[in-house]
């Protein structure tokens, strides 16, 4: 009996270390999973580090390659943009020619008669259709009856009528000579990429022909430290990079319009592209179309006759409103060519007509990251001159500045308007898209 108890106690004490040996593996195999748990995870993780950072490397060669196909092709795809570009404006160029304006009442007369509305200048041609216009307008009956027209001219002493087109070629030439320069400079940028400060973006200042631009630009260099040593203030010398820098640049540019003295679309395109991307920001300066145009006509026609390309302002080339009216109700018929974008105004090179003008800043407005109105600059520079800093995110005390408005007068085209009956003509003979366009902006006519 006392031998039973003894064994069975044994049994029992064995059984105990068994139940103890089974906890202890149990938690050891808990401890195992939850190893392995673990172990699942991080391996889930580093797979999709390992995905992110395989699809970064296609990124990257993929970026490569088209990196390698922009240095194998830029004369390429220049020469292409370069050949569309002339065959739009010359469809352009002969579209407002006096030639062909002359028989277009008679031929608005014969398409009424067979049904058909005004005719209209093609846009948005291709290359084939517009060099099928260009064809078709020099194959017409109406430009072979005014070929005496142009042989006049031709008699003209060659002085007369060469020394304008001599200028216009020459700006011409020099624009030619700094675009080569600035797809020069690009290439430059992949051997030695443009400096950077921090998290400075590229900045660019443009403003269309005649809006002020020169102000902002004059603010920022007196302004803005050791930034503006970056600013380079120049049409031909803008420039495209591939990533953020600390350069800011300045000039004039178009989105849609081909247009003497700015920048073609094209390279517009890529500077919104470089917002779009977020490595760049587009401050577009703005003011009243119409009085755009007058600055714009009064800089054009001295720029033509006086060989003068220094434009003082309105303000100092005439005593008073009074002269300037004056002038434009002399030669108003001129000032209606160039406003209707007249090839003869300059005798050659494309520029924008006046709905082109309007067409080209709602564009820009819609895709500019700060868009900044002369008038407002008028009535409070500091303010929007802190816009200016805020997007660039420069560290101004701007508690310390004293900036003096620009010198050009608001809205004079007002005071013309009342004074010149057929410029107030002129306006209330816009199309109403153009009105409508100018008071989408946020101005009256």
């Amino acid at each position: 009996m006392i031998t039973a108890e003894l064994k069975l106690r044994d049994m029992e004490d064995q059984n105990l270390e068994l139940a103890e040996q089974l906890r202890s593996a149990l938690s050891a195999c808990d401890e195992a999973r939850s190893t392995l748990i673990t172990a699942e995870s991080k391996l889930r993780d580093m797979e999709q580090e390992n995905l992110e950072l395989s699809h970064r490397v296609c990124q990257v060669a993929d970026d490569l390659l088209r990196t390698k196909e922009e240095l194998h092709q830029p004369s390429v795809r220049r020469s292409q943009a370069e050949a569309n570009s002339m065959v739009l404006s010359e469809v352009h160029n002969l579209w407002n020619s006096r030639s062909w304006q002359l028989l277009r009442p008679l031929r608005n007369f014969v398409r009424k008669r067979q049904g058909h509305n005004k005719e209209t200048e093609p846009i948005g041609l291709s290359q084939t259709e517009a060099i099928q216009t260009i064809v078709t307008i020099r194959q017409s009956l109406c430009w072979e009856l005014t070929a005496p027209l142009r042989l006049v001219y031709r008699l003209l002493p060659r002085g007369q009528r060469e020394a304008p087109a001599k200028r216009v070629a020459l700006a011409a030439a020099e624009s030619k000579l700094g675009e080569r320069e600035r797809q020069n400079a690009e290439l430059a940028e992949v051997l030695q990429p443009a400096h950077q400060m921090g998290n400075d973006r590229t900045t660019y200042v443009i403003g269309l022909v005649g809006t002020g631009r020169g102000y902002i630009v004059n603010l920022m260099l007196q302004n803005i430290g050791e930034r503006a040593k970056y600013l380079r203030e120049n049409t031909n010398t803008i420039r495209c990079h591939p990533g953020p820098t600390s350069m800011i640049y300045s000039g004039h540019a178009t989105i849609k319009h081909v247009s003497f003295a700015q920048e073609l679309p094209a390279v517009t395109s890529r500077i919104l592209e470089a917002v779009r991307l977020g490595f760049a920001d587009l401050i577009f300066v703005y003011r009243h179309p119409l009085d755009s145009l007058l600055s714009n006509w009064i800089f054009w026609r001295t720029y033509i006759r006086d060989n003068n390309t220094v434009s003082r302002g309105i303000s100092l080339d005439y005593k008073g409103t009074d002269d300037l009216c004056a002038d434009l109700e002399q030669n108003f018929f001129e000032f209606k060519a160039f406003a209707e974008g007249d090839p003869d105004f300059l005798q050659g090179p494309r520029f924008l007509s006046f709905p082109e003008f309007v067409e080209e800043t709602v564009l820009y407005l819609q895709s500019a990251t700060l868009s900044l109105r002369l008038e407002d600059c008028t009535i409070d520079p500091l303010k929007e001159f802190s816009k200016i800093a805020k997007v660039m995110s420069v560290d101004l005390d701007l508690s310390r500045l004293s900036l003096a408005p620009p010198r050009a007068e608001l809205y004079r085209y007002l005071a013309v308007k009342e004074k010149v009956p057929r410029f107030r003509n002129f306006i209330n003979g816009l199309n109403a898209e153009t009105k409508a366009q100018i008071e989408k902006i946020g101005y009256n006519l």
